[in-house]
């Protein structure tokens, strides 16, 4: 697996672009659980719309050689290693960092609001997360049990050890060979998976190939990929689905409050730069070449802006990026159309005490969601460490497939589905049913995830990851919906710009990339 969570949809949330006018707005909303209060802060975007204000745009004075549209982890590492250009990032929230997003308590203890968690990086990514200067991986490891299932009113702790594949029927041992085979044979390449030269899993879809282990094997997958990859098993490309889950078997990687430590990490080093780089609330409604360059246009504090460079990068969303770009081509946009988002929203229950400490990701099948990761499990090691003061924190991952009908993410309906869930997850913590009253932030997500479909890296990606002009795309569409892929694809882009700029002499702070 790579990491939870990425993407963004037309007319709907983007990681720096689309305006967000929220139709409902965040709100309090208030539901009775039996005889005590649940109480529900929904937070961000119901849907979004562009709100352009009237007039004609104002022109910047600097041209810059590269505008890169979108602040999340792509657009941040390209910023990053455009950093000594005339660069600029345009983020149209107020904090950067996209889809690695947290909060943190009044205690200051961090919590995911977005993804969760990353796999070791290989190849090309490992060099990549070196030269960031990310902390070193023995740093971040998750401390074990990582995995546990809640099945048939048990819980069976570390999946995918012994001890637990002794409780779990047979067909969980050889899908798990099963699995390790494929990737002894090569055919489970890293990133860029698109270069590979053998895709034959990227014909068919992941519910084909793991047919033979059994409907207990897919129940359990089925939750899995809805959470990671946005969608059942038989919706997704088989390749995807196990080059996430490889990473399932092993050790994974977070800071505390997921992968937004991360996030964190390349907007400090680049402030530290150069704070001028990263510009917030900045909304991007069009892109278009101008034959020497490019115009980006924006609004910024109410007031319309456009910007020229010599090249863009578009690191949001296809259905954005297709939307904002002039002269997108008809043949691409026709793919980026049938490309499928999925909603999200991932709920923080604060709790007087840490009443689970068994495990970091608890499973789910066949519930109204899909997984529960105890928030505080990072800071206290496990809990081998006892926490600080404040709340025990549950965050419970709700996807929202295209199949569940869901149709809008208003504060009502979120607090509802926020309800049935921890009702659900108090099967496995009965002691939630004991405090007297819960709060619970709501964290919405809309069309968050893109659903890779069989063909994806063979058919549909070389076809979506050319330039348009002097514009250049990155972001995790252009593969799989991970922060591996989000890190690889901004480094790609500024590297081809890097190349085509080389003219001019570069001022470098670390050694060259190696070639």
């Amino acid at each position: 697996m790579m990491n939870r969570l990425f993407a963004i949809p037309l007319l709907l949330l983007a990681a720096g672009c689309a305006s967000t006018t929220t139709k409902s707005g965040g709100a309090t909303v208030v539901r009775r659980w039996d005889d005590r209060t649940v109480t529900f802060n929904v937070l961000g975007v119901e849907s979004a719309s562009v709100d352009v204000p009237p007039g004609e745009p104002e022109r910047d004075a600097e041209t810059f050689d590269v505008i890169v549209v979108g602040g999340g982890m792509s657009g941040l590492t390209a910023s990053w290693y455009l950093r000594d250009r005339r660069v600029v990032c345009l983020e149209r929230k107020d904090e950067a960092g996209g889809l690695a997003f947290r909060g943190f308590t009044p205690e200051g203890i961090a919590y995911g609001r977005g993804s969760a968690y990353y796999s070791k990086p290989r190849k090309h990514v490992e060099r990549i997360y070196r030269e960031l200067g990310m902390a070193p991986l023995e740093e971040t490891a998750i401390p074990e049990p990582i995995d546990s299932y809640w099945t048939n009113g048990r819980l069976v702790e570390h999946v995918w050890e012994e001890e637990g594949l002794k409780q779990l029927p047979e067909g969980f041992r050889r899908f798990k060979a099963a699995l390790l085979k494929v990737d002894e044979d090569g055919l489970v390449p890293e990133q860029p998976i698109d270069e590979a030269k053998e895709l034959a899993l990227d014909r068919m879809t992941a519910a084909e190939w793991i047919k033979p282990y059994g409907p207990e094997v897919k129940d359990f997958l089925d939750s899995y990929c809805q959470s990671a990859l946005g969608g059942k098993t038989d919706e997704l490309n088989a390749l995807a689905f196990c080059n996430f889950y490889l990473a399932e078997i092993e050790t994974r990687y977070a800071w505390p409050g997921g992968t937004a430590g991360g996030s964190a990490h390349m907007i400090g080093i680049l402030n530290k730069h150069n704070p001028a780089i990263l510009r917030t609330g900045a909304t991007v409604t069009r892109v278009r070449n101008t034959g020497a360059g490019v115009d980006v246009e924006y609004v910024h504090r109410g007031r319309r802006r456009v910007a020229s460079a010599k090249y863009a990068i578009v690191t949001v969303p296809l259905r954005v990026a297709a939307w904002i770009v002039d002269g997108y081509p008809e043949e691409r946009r026709r793919l980026v159309d049938r490309l499928t988002y999925a909603d999200y929203v991932v709920h923080a229950v604060f709790t007087k005490r840490d009443h689970f400490t068994d495990s970091y990701d608890t499973w789910f099948a066949n519930r109204s969601f899909t997984d529960v990761i105890v928030a505080r499990w990072i800071e206290t090691d496990g809990f081998e460490k006892k926490p600080s003061s404040g709340p025990g924190i549950l965050s419970v991952y709700q996807p929202l497939a295209p199949h569940r009908g869901v149709k809008r993410l208003d504060p009502d309906t979120v607090a509802d589905l926020g309800l049935a869930a921890i009702r659900e997850v108090s099967e496995m913590v009965p002691e939630l049913r004991q405090e007297p009253s819960l709060s619970v932030e709501s964290y919405r997500w809309p069309a968050s995830i893109h659903i890779v479909p069989p063909g994806y890296f063979s058919e549909w990606v070389p076809k979506l990851k050319d330039p348009v002009g002097r514009i250049y795309f990155a972001g995790n569409n252009l593969g799989t919906p991970s922060f591996e892929e989000a890190l690889y694809r901004g480094w790609k882009a500024a590297d081809e710009l890097r190349r085509l700029l080389s003219h001019a002499p570069v001022r470098r702070a670390e050694p060259a990339l190696a070639r």
